[in-house]
């Protein structure tokens, strides 16, 4: 492999590696739930949430007075699954990084090849 090939190739390890790591965020981050204001006035005039007495101030809504944590959902992320599944596809990647630089060109596209599949 001449240098732009070389080039291209890294570029290419780390395209893929980085479509890879997207794919697993998405797959261990659980969406939050948010209402719409629509949806919050329609729960609070069937009454579904409850009207919270609170005097610590001033709230800068009429929502911050009621309760609608049964209806919302902060997002969750599973940080060590992520960690986990992450460090294999930068090993991964390091490898085949390694041997485009140092080994044998027709090798390391075979193994580019297997690691964007």
């Amino acid at each position: 492999m001449d240098k732009s090939q070389r080039k291209y190739a890294m570029d290419r390890v780390v395209q893929i590696a980085n479509v890879k790591i997207e794919a697993i965020k998405a797959k261990y981050t659980v969406q939050a739930v948010k209402l719409t204001n629509s949806e919050r006035m329609d729960l609070i005039a069937s009454g579904k949430v409850k009207f919270v007495r609170d005097s610590s101030g001033y709230r800068s809504s009429i929502f911050d007075y009621y309760d609608f944590s049964k209806f919302e959902k902060p997002a969750r992320i599973n940080q060590k699954a992520i960690d986990t599944e992450t460090e294999i596809v930068c090993k991964k990647s390091r490898e085949i990084k390694d041997k485009i630089m140092l080994g044998d060109a027709v090798e390391a596209l075979e193994l580019l090849t297997a690691f964007e599949n």
